[in-house]
């Protein structure tokens, strides 16, 4: 249980909660400028927020248990640069759902003005 808890507390897993922090508030600032509150919109987006927290938290589980290191499929320059020694599936999971926020985060600015 330790080893599961310890993979979750790591920064691709904190980036992604900021991220769909921000990009919740920004959704409301939009929608408060637009004066468009949907409901429906609302839910689909809380609804796929919370299945990216679920699946991380599933594939960090699953991580503890297998162990992969997807690490190879990077150039060891980049590695170097960046200092990271293991990129698991939970921190794959977490920079794919992080692009995704940061695309949806740049939306909301553009669409805000």
């Amino acid at each position: 249980m330790q080893n599961y808890i310890n993979s979750l507390n790591n920064p691709f897993t904190i980036i992604v909660v900021f991220t769909i922090i921000f990009d919740i508030i920004l959704g409301c600032l939009r929608s408060i400028k637009e004066h468009k509150f949907n409901s429906t919109v609302g839910i689909d987006g809380g609804i796929r927020k919370t299945a990216m927290l679920i699946s991380i938290l599933a594939v960090g589980f699953v991580d503890t248990m297998i162990h992969i290191n997807l690490l190879f499929l990077v150039p060891q320059k980049y590695i170097e640069m960046i200092g990271i020694t293991k990129l698991g599936l939970c921190e794959f999971f977490a920079l794919l759902f992080t692009l995704y926020e940061c695309a949806s985060i740049l939306k909301n600015m553009v669409l805000c003005g």
